[in-house]
């Protein structure tokens, strides 16, 4: 009897960056990696806009930083009619105030240009799998603004009180910036595991995503 193989569609994407060396690099990497399909490239976000609402892609990568508005004003305006689509951003950015504004743009991932661009379609596949990709500098930075913040409210202690303990600790684990392969392997349990915590802490805690989670929430375990 012949194997049935089940081949899983290409992934649709979108890229803007005003450096046509960049997108020359992006296009590069992700046309040698299987299973991705550049369907536009775009220098500004005026003119992706238009594009993106007409042709909704599965992802879109962008940098920050471009000619009129930014790339997170494009995030905000593409994801208002499409919530499904996948957004991350790269950017040289300082960091000042940036992870936060991601969070409330609905970024699925922010990479920093000078991380390995070889480790872009690995990264880009596990945001289309449900991942929040966001480089260990953004983590820190996320981690750094939210310490700073208030003390942590009695809704905030109430919601931290109904995860489990193996729930804390892979909050934890992630808000140290490291990478699921490495929660799984530290905390003895699977990928799959891991990715179930997840979903269980964002339902509990009543956020939108994970790194909402981490961002908002890790900040004030004991």
């Amino acid at each position: 009897m012949a194997r049935i193989t089940l081949m899983h569609p290409p992934i649709s994407l979108v890229l803007v960056d005003d450096d046509p060396s960049t997108l020359d690099l992006w296009s590069r990497q992700l046309n040698c990696a299987a299973g991705f399909v550049i369907t536009g490239t775009f220098a500004d976000a005026e003119s992706a806009l238009p594009w993106l609402l007409a042709h909704p892609p599965k992802l879109l990568l962008t940098d920050l930083q471009l000619p009129g508005e930014d790339g997170l004003w494009l995030v905000r305006e593409v994801k208002r009619p499409h919530p499904a689509m996948r957004a991350v951003l790269i950017t040289n950015h300082d960091l000042e105030e940036l992870p936060v504004a991601a969070l409330r743009a609905g970024l699925n991932g922010c990479l920093l240009k000078p991380d390995s661009p070889t480790a872009l379609p690995a990264r880009l596949r596990a945001v289309v799998d449900g991942t929040c990709v966001y480089s260990a500098r953004v983590m820190q930075r996320l981690s750094e603004q939210f310490h700073a913040g208030p003390p942590a409210s009695a809704e905030t202690l109430r919601r931290l009180a109904l995860l489990t303990e193996r729930e804390r600790e892979v909050l934890r684990a992630f808000a140290r910036g490291l990478p699921g392969k490495l929660v799984a392997d530290q905390l003895q349990i699977s990928e799959t595991t891991v990715k179930t915590h997840k979903e269980h802490i964002v339902a509990k805690l009543g956020v939108q995503s994970f790194m909402e989670a981490v961002a908002r929430f890790a900040p004030h375990l004991d």
